[in-house]
C-alpha cells in the first residue's frame, strides 16, 4: 500500500472512530495506533466475513484450481512491480 493511501486510510478509520493514536514520549515523531472498541468489533465482523467467503470459496473451487490462481496472481502481481519499476 502507498503512503498517500495508508494516510488515507488511517484518516478515515480516525474519523470513524474505529482507531486512536498515541505519540510516543521517547520520541514524539513516533504515533502508536490502536483499535477502539468500535474497531475491535469491526475486526471481529471481517473475520467472521472472511471466514464465511473462504467457506463459501472452497464450496466452488477446489485447492488445485486456487494453487492456479494463485500463481497466476502472483504471476500479475510480479509483472506489474517490473513496469513500475521501469517507470
Amino acid at each position: 500500500m502507498e503512503s498517500r493511501s495508508l494516510t488515507r486510510t488511517l484518516k478515515g478509520m480516525l474519523d470513524r472512530g474505529l482507531i486512536r493514536k498515541k505519540t510516543d514520549p521517547k520520541d514524539k515523531r513516533k504515533v502508536h495506533l490502536f483499535l477502539t472498541k468500535k474497531g475491535m468489533a469491526y475486526r471481529t465482523l471481517a473475520s467472521e466475513n472472511v471466514k464465511l467467503f473462504n467457506e463459501r470459496v472452497f464450496e466452488k473451487v477446489s485447492a488445485e484450481e486456487l494453487e492456479v490462481f494463485y500463481k497466476v496472481m502472483n504471476a500479475v502481481d510480479e509483472t506489474i512491480e517490473e513496469l513500475k519499476n521501469e517507470c
